[in-house]
């Protein structure tokens, strides 16, 4: 198996200096959206071909309509046992096979 960094696209709020330990982390290449309109953050991540939420309703809410892979951590939102979602680890951690 390769182990290819992807692109990797952050939306958020903030500064980028609050995003300093994800840039040059294991991710790769990461781009930050940050303080964009909402309207464009949701529907790149309904729309993301993987799309890894965050424990917040928007994300989680885009994953409800994202028809691709989700990567969610425990929230208290029922993650959906079903095809498409994968339950992470609080750090972060996640089996895509069983």
């Amino acid at each position: 198996m390769h182990n290819r960094k992807l692109p990797t696209h952050v939306f958020s709020e903030g500064a980028p200096d609050d995003f300093d330990e994800l840039m040059g982390s294991v991710l790769g290449e990461v781009t930050l959206h940050l303080n964009g309109d909402p309207t464009e953050a949701f529907n790149a991540l309904a729309s993301a071909r993987v799309l890894i939420t965050s424990r917040s309703g928007f994300s989680y809410l885009a994953g409800i309509v994202n028809s691709h892979l989700k990567i969610a951590p425990p929230f208290w939102h029922h993650i959906p046992d079903a095809d498409g979602w994968i339950q992470a680890t609080l750090d972060g951690e996640f089996e895509l096979w069983h």
